[in-house]
């Protein structure tokens, strides 16, 4: 079975083209590559997507195979390791069933298209596959514009509900420290126990940071605190600051095409690099950014945001 799923695996790179925008979470990502795939003509594909209009977010359509390139994360390897990725992943998923197993790649070809590029999402990574060739960067490149994207990270992310089943197979897929996935083991059987079949994302991370969950009990005692109580409290350990991580941003953009992120709105800035003629672009992108701004004002949490 291992032989015949990485030659699914290997066809679905041959016959398709691959093209990647890469971002951090809440810098509106899945929402350009929609705008792109209908605006560009480099694209002029379906923008497969579903919208949320009370916390302005874009859902573009996936499966497991593309959640895995997406969640690839800081692979320091190269298109082969990605693809050995892919194929511990889907076994793994696939649980020994071939059928459901080669359904989890065939399937991506119903979200792909062979006669244009297909934009895709993605973390940021620093695989070498990722590059100028075939991906685009959003470029954190100032204190304001991090404060911009990890607000609205809060707001469209860890304030987003998943099912308990969705959100530890997503995190099982994304987070590299092996030695701590039993975590995610262990919240299943707690909110199994619970009777609780959904929860927000920010309690992953607090579970994961140590600085963070050292201050509770148990699972119990940290869920009894709010999203909105648990990022006033432990936004610097959640976010970071734009200092610490700068130096991550440059590194994890360097082989890729950067858009940087403050010159998002410029006039005429985005249409250049994907051949934009559509004034509707425009208009739907001022759109999303004045709904964020309007997003942060009700939460409070647009000071220090231009």
């Amino acid at each position: 079975m291992e032989r015949e799923i990485k030659q699914l695996i290997d066809g679905i790179f041959s016959d398709y083209t691959l093209h990647f925008l890469a971002y951090a979470g809440g810098s509106g990502g899945e929402f350009l590559i929609s705008k792109l795939r209908e605006y560009s003509p480099i694209y002029r594909t379906k923008p497969e997507s579903s919208y949320i209009s009370g916390s302005n977010k874009t859902i573009l359509n996936m499966n497991q195979f593309l959640t895995v390139i997406y969640f690839s994360r800081l692979d320091d390897g190269n298109l082969e390791d990605l693809k050995n990725l892919l194929l511990t992943e889907i076994l793994r998923m696939g649980d020994g069933d071939i059928d459901k197993t080669r359904s989890l790649v065939e399937s991506t070809r119903n979200l792909l298209n062979k006669n244009k590029p297909n934009l895709c999402k993605l973390h940021l990574t620093s695989n070498s596959y990722f590059d100028k060739t075939n991906t685009w960067s959003l470029y954190v490149d100032n204190a304001n514009s991090f404060n911009y994207i990890n607000r609205l990270r809060f707001i469209k992310v860890f304030k987003n509900k998943w099912s308990i089943d969705q959100i530890v197979e997503n995190y099982k897929i994304n987070y590299k420290k092996k030695d701590k996935l039993h975590l995610l083991d262990d919240l299943a059987i707690w909110a199994s126990d619970k009777g609780i079949s959904e929860l927000e994302e920010i309690y992953l991370p607090c579970i994961f940071i140590d600085n963070i969950y050292k201050n509770f009990k148990n699972y119990d005692e940290l869920m009894s605190h709010s999203p909105d109580m648990l990022y006033k409290t432990y936004h610097k350990e959640l976010d970071l600051t734009y200092e610490a991580k700068e130096n991550f941003y440059s590194d994890m953009s360097a082989k890729s095409n950067k858009i940087y992120f403050s010159r998002l709105l410029e006039p005429g800035y985005l249409e250049s690099i994907f051949d934009i003629t559509d004034p509707g672009f425009r208009k739907d992108l001022i759109g999303w950014h004045e709904n964020n701004l309007r997003l942060l004002h009700e939460h409070n949490l647009d000071h220090d945001i231009i």
